[in-house]
C-alpha cells in the first residue's frame, strides 16, 4: 500500500510540475484574438507593420513584404521591408534604402538570381531588387523589363524563378534575362504555388484557382472557384499539415484542399481584407509550422500541432518504472573481492 501511495504521489508531483510549466508558457504568450484552428496552437510570433508576403532565410530569419496603404499611405510608396530574427519578436526594417511598393519577397538561397547567396529578392512596382545580407540594395530587373507590379514569386524544383508580373503574365528567370513563360488566360493572378511536379497553381483576383503545367499550358481553369477576391495559396510542407494546397481567402478563412479539389475549412477568424487589399498571407516555415501575416492586425501568427501531455496515470507508470530500476540496482549483490 505504501508503494502504491508513493507512486501516485510521484505521478501527481510530476503532473503538477508539467502543469506549472505549461501555465507559464501560456502566460508568456501574447493573447491571440479570433483565429481558431482545431487541434493546433495559434500564437503571436511577431509584430510587423503592414505585413504581406513572407520568406524564410537559411538562418531562420523571416523577411516580410510591405504595403504602405496599411499605414495611411499609397500603394506605390517606397518603404523598407521587414525582418524578424529567428524565434520571433518585433520586426526591424531591412535594407539600406526603401523600395517602391515592396509587396513580394523571396529569399534567393543559392544566389542564382541575385548573385549573392541568401539575398532577399524584393518585387514591387518599379522592378525586381535584391537586398544582400549586408543590407546593400541593387536592381536585378528594371521596371521596363518587369513591366508591371510583381505580386508573387516562387522557385520551382529546378531553381527557376517564376513571378506574377503585370499584363497578366508569368515570367521566369534562371539567372540570365527575364523571359515571358505565358500569358494567363484565366483570372488575373494574385498568388502562386508550385507543386512537386512543377505544376503552377494560380489564384485569381476573381476567386478562382487554375492549374498550368511547367511550360505554361493550361491544365484546369476551374480547380477551385468561389473563393472571393485576392485568395492566397501555398502548398503544405509535410508533417502535421501534409502536402495539400492551403488557401487563405479574403474573409479570413483558411482551407486545405486535397489533390482532387476537395476543400476543407482548416481555420477561421484571421485578419480579413477588402476588395482592394488582401487580409492575410501564408507561408510554411522550416520548423514545419504555418505562419500567417495578418495585414490589418500588424502581426504574424504561428500555427503548430499541439504537443500531447501525458495523463497522470501514464506519469505514475513512468515513475514506477524508474523506481523499479533504482530498486533493482540497489539489490544487486556486490562483486566478490579479489
Amino acid at each position: 500500500m505504501r508503494s502504491a501511495s508513493r507512486l501516485l504521489l510521484i505521478g501527481r508531483s510530476v503532473w503538477l510540475c508539467l502543469t506549472a510549466v505549461l501555465a507559464l508558457a501560456v502566460a508568456s504568450t501574447p493573447a491571440v484574438s479570433a483565429p481558431v484552428v482545431a487541434g493546433f496552437s495559434v500564437t503571436v510570433y511577431a509584430t510587423a507593420t503592414d505585413p504581406m508576403n513572407m520568406s524564410f532565410a537559411l538562418d531562420g530569419a523571416l523577411h516580410i513584404g510591405r504595403d504602405n496603404i496599411g499605414s495611411g499611405g499609397d500603394f506605390g510608396d517606397a518603404v523598407k521591408v521587414s525582418k524578424i530574427a529567428a524565434g520571433g519578436g518585433t520586426a526591424q526594417e531591412f535594407g539600406e534604402s526603401s523600395i517602391a511598393d515592396p509587396d513580394s519577397v523571396l529569399v534567393d538561397r543559392h544566389g542564382l538570381i541575385s548573385g549573392t547567396i541568401g539575398s532577399v529578392l524584393v518585387g514591387g512596382g518599379a522592378g525586381l531588387y535584391a537586398i544582400n545580407p549586408d543590407g546593400s540594395v541593387h536592381t536585378v530587373y528594371t521596371a521596363a523589363k518587369v513591366r508591371g507590379d510583381i505580386d508573387d514569386m516562387q522557385f520551382d524544383s529546378t531553381g527557376r524563378l517564376l513571378m506574377i508580373s503585370g499584363q497578366d503574365q508569368i515570367k521566369y528567370s534562371t539567372g540570365g534575362d527575364l523571359e515571358v513563360l505565358m500569358s494567363v488566360s484565366t483570372s488575373t493572378p494574385v498568388s502562386m504555388a508550385i507543386d512537386g511536379a512543377n505544376r503552377i497553381f494560380l489564384a485569381g483576383i476573381s476567386g478562382t484557382v487554375s492549374i498550368y503545367d511547367a511550360l505554361g499550358t493550361l491544365i484546369q481553369a476551374d480547380f477551385l472557384t468561389g473563393l472571393g477576391p485576392n485568395p492566397r495559396i501555398r502548398f503544405g510542407g509535410g508533417g502535421a499539415f501534409g502536402t495539400d494546397l492551403y488557401v487563405m481567402d479574403n474573409a479570413g478563412d483558411l482551407f486545405s484542399v486535397a489533390a482532387d479539389g476537395t476543400k476543407t475549412l482548416f481555420g477561421s477568424g484571421f485578419g480579413a481584407g477588402t476588395v482592394m487589399t488582401a487580409g492575410s498571407w501564408i507561408a510554411f516555415g522550416p520548423d514545419g509550422a504555418l505562419y500567417v501575416a495578418e495585414f490589418p492586425n500588424d502581426r504574424v501568427l504561428r500555427i503548430a500541432a499541439l504537443v500531447s501531455v501525458p495523463e497522470p496515470a501514464t506519469l505514475a507508470l513512468v515513475g514506477a518504472a524508474l523506481i523499479g530500476m533504482v530498486t533493482t540496482r540497489r539489490r544487486r549483490p556486490a562483486a566478490p573481492s579479489a
